[in-house]
């Protein structure tokens, strides 16, 4: 319905009761959320990505340094940030993916991915304490087909072409992964290009990412 709600956790690690934190403009159901913090000299920023299906939408906000602070001047602005991409689907799915540096994970870059009708929405979050509206940390977005082409390095049994939107996605730090119901399809993050058709005896039910 629209809202988002913050439980905190104590150190004995008890769970506090849920308390609601922000409502969006439309009581649409709300189908992935992440959040990252920003940490300066001074207070932290908290970056929260929010999709929605029916229609489909990435919400970003972006303020702090608690989140009741955050969508208090989300709600005082009165207008929050977010990219509509579609109508019809009740399917969309987000994914995110921390990019390593140095061998390490850092929040200071990561992948996002959106499942929608038209393709997959993608791009990645670059925070820095100078920003000062969500749109500053959405770095190079942009929409990839349900038809990739294939590149001359591409393998599998398939032959390509468009198989309608996926079951669900994933994705890494080069790759996105498209899963059908008898296969799944591997995608270049860099050329779209589509690198790898495999075909899968059983009914695929999900992908989890290790």
């Amino acid at each position: 319905d629209g809202k988002i709600l913050e439980i905190s956790i104590d150190s004995s690690g008890k769970e506090r009761q849920a308390v609601e934190r922000y409502q969006l403009d439309k009581p649409i159901p709300i189908c992935g959320l992440h959040f990252e913090i920003v940490r300066g000299r001074g207070e932290d920023r908290i970056f929260v990505l929010a999709a929605t299906s029916k229609p489909t939408r990435i919400y970003s906000f972006l303020g702090g340094p608690t989140f009741e602070a955050l969508f208090v001047e989300t709600e005082r602005q009165g207008l929050a940030s977010f990219v509509e991409l579609g109508l019809a689907t009740s399917q969309a799915e987000l994914q995110c993916y921390p990019c390593k540096t140095g061998g390490k994970r850092t929040t200071a870059t990561t992948i996002f991915a959106l499942m929608t009708e038209h393709g997959i929405y993608h791009g990645s979050i670059q925070l820095s304490p100078t920003h000062s509206i969500p749109n500053e940390a959405i770095v190079e977005p942009g929409l990839l087909s349900y038809h990739p082409t294939t590149g001359p390095g591409g393998r599998g049994g398939g032959r390509g072409g468009s198989l309608g939107v996926p079951l669900s996605i994933n994705l890494s730090e080069f790759h996105f992964f498209l899963v059908y119901q008898n296969r799944v399809r591997v995608v270049s993050r860099l050329s779209g290009q589509l690198v790898e058709d495999l075909e899968v005896p059983q009914p695929v039910l999900g992908l989890v990412r290790d």
